[in-house]
């Protein structure tokens, strides 16, 4: 049974998100009816990302020896209440930070 979470990306236009857990507080629509509409648009809810991302990204580039390469992995939620939620992965949020570094080269490493 499908039920669909309403975001709005704009003024006019909205995309349609498949609920797969019961929401507290929320009542059941029928199969493929909307059970809630999101309060703020995705971008809105995607502009609470920034500080998260910048933070991470000062303290990689901080790091003594940059990586060649750099990831950071997590996941979002959607939410009628709150908007944007860092994902839990067993009860905990969930961050995966990748960082490699290649063979030495010959010259100085870092920055």
């Amino acid at each position: 049974m499908a039920y669909y979470l309403e975001v709005p990306l704009d003024a006019e236009r909205t995309i349609l998100v498949d609920v797969t857990t019961r929401v507290e507080g929320v009542l059941p629509a029928g199969p493929g009816q909307v059970v809630e509409r999101m309060s703020q648009t995705l971008e809105q809810a995607l502009d609470q990302l920034e500080p998260l991302t910048t933070s991470i990204v000062r303290r990689l580039s901080n790091l003594v020896e940059l990586p060649d390469r750099a990831s950071v992995e997590f996941g979002i939620c959607l939410t009628a209440k709150t908007g944007m939620v860092i994902a839990e992965a067993t009860g905990q949020s969930h961050f995966k930070i990748l960082l490699e570094w290649e063979t030495q080269r010959s010259g100085s490493p870092g920055r």
